[in-house]
């Protein structure tokens, strides 16, 4: 099977085989801004205006297609042979011949942006998203709107349709909410609120099942059942990273399989480079439900982001083996590895003005030495929590321990002997 996806600069896109690059595609003068599969082919549409067929296999140019029109949705209509449908910011939607290269059909404006064209379990009708909000299903063969519904949350982001017999349709918004419609009562049967902490990229139903599959703008894909009462839905699984971009990353333990993770999200994680169903979040406690009581965002709960990060395995089932410094922050927090979760207790310092600028562990997994931007150097018991006092005062950029020496980095290179202390 292959992978497409497209790349950061915007002009060109490529497919992956099992992770291995195996093909670039070229053509584009602009951003490529939709792609859709095609049977043997792959077409694209940039923000050139233009359309272009690609062979997949081989990555020749079929044919490149100046549209006039910045298209922002896409999708083939469902028996509609060699036929795909084509939403602009315009609210104009086309249908195109890629065979012949002739425009069909130009159908009337919708008045907004169209952001999703999805089909339907009906032929000849697709579902139609707007920038506006507005969810239109449309008959393309009559040029006619059967339905409309609008959901509060602004644009539509995605849509999909249940397909084993419950006459449900999925919307997604830029709120990351999800509403379920009841088509045959023409209204909103439920809604999932915060299915994601930001835009909800994608939504599919799959084939003959009540599980909906999501994926958002916040580095998560999940799973959701629909077996509860009146048909609402809950969260079956998922897999998720960083919401923000990560900014310190560390192997954990003696092996390469595990890394320790912290970002702009204020998130500490641990990823399995072996198994990805062991990879999670180390809990902070229960975010979910405070922000949902008090409505703030998850991310304005937790604790700021992590500027330094230490941790050894040795003592991961006895106690603490994890510290990390925050922005702004006097304390040092502790983590559990084999809980998956934050201490009760923060590492405080005696002094009060003072933040923490480095953090290290010793190798036996018992002491946690904190450095400030004081110039003062702590350590602390990881399994009381207990400060056992002062080594000194440097300008602090790093502490580093090895064996029993500890080496701090100011302007100058330190090495302590801990025994002597």
């Amino acid at each position: 099977k292959q992978w497409i996806s497209t790349q950061s600069t915007g002009e060109k896109f490529f497919s992956w085989i099992r992770g291995k690059l195996v093909r670039t595609y070229t053509g584009h003068s602009a951003d490529v801004a939709q792609l859709l599969p095609f049977g043997d082919h792959i077409i694209s549409f940039g923000e050139d205006k233009r359309m272009i067929v690609h062979d997949i296999e081989t990555g020749e140019v079929y044919a490149d297609v100046w549209l006039q029109r910045n298209v922002t949705a896409v999708t083939h209509p469902a028996t509609y042979l060699n036929k795909v449908l084509l939403g602009d910011k315009d609210g104009v939607m086309e249908l195109w011949n890629v065979r012949s290269l002739k425009l069909i059909h130009q159908f009337k404006s919708l008045g907004s942006a169209v952001t999703v064209l999805t089909q339907s379990p009906g032929i000849d009708i697709m579902g139609v998203g707007l920038k506006s909000g507005e969810i239109l299903l449309h008959n393309i063969k009559h040029d006619e709107t059967l339905m409309k519904f609008y959901q509060d949350w602004g644009c539509v982001t995605s849509l999909s349709f249940r397909s084993d017999g419950v006459p449900h349709m999925v919307s997604g918004s830029t709120e990351g909410h999800l509403a379920v419609w009841d088509l045959e009562r023409q209204e909103l049967n439920n809604t999932i609120h915060h299915a994601h902490h930001s835009t909800v990229a994608t939504s599919h139903y799959l084939a003959s099942q009540p599980l909906l599959f999501t994926a958002g703008a916040d580095n998560a894909i999940k799973i959701w059942v629909f077996d509860g009462p009146g048909g609402t839905a809950r969260l079956l699984r998922d897999r998720s990273g960083h919401r923000a971009p990560p900014t310190i990353a560390r192997f954990y333990g003696g092996t390469a399989e595990n890394i320790l993770s912290a970002g702009h999200d204020r998130s500490v994680r641990m990823f399995s480079a072996i198994k990805d169903e062991r990879s999670k979040e180390l809990s902070q406690g229960s975010m979910e439900s405070k922000s949902k009581k008090i409505n703030v965002r998850v991310e304005e709960l937790k604790l700021s982001p992590v500027t330094a990060l230490a941790a050894e395995e040795i003592r991961e089932r006895e106690w603490s083996n994890v510290i990390t410094a925050h922005a702004g922050s006097r304390d040092v927090r502790a983590w559990s590895t084999l809980q998956g979760a934050l201490s009760d207790k923060p590492l405080s310092p005696k002094l009060e003005t003072i933040v923490v600028t480095a953090v290290s562990i010793t190798v036996c997994g018992n002491i946690g030495i904190v450095g400030y931007n004081s110039g003062h150097l702590t350590a602390f018991n990881l399994q009381s929590g207990i400060n056992r006092g002062l080594f000194g005062k440097f300008m602090l950029t790093k502490v580093k321990l090895s064996e029993l020496h500890l080496i701090i980095s100011t302007s100058m290179l330190s090495v302590w002997d801990m025994m002597l202390k």
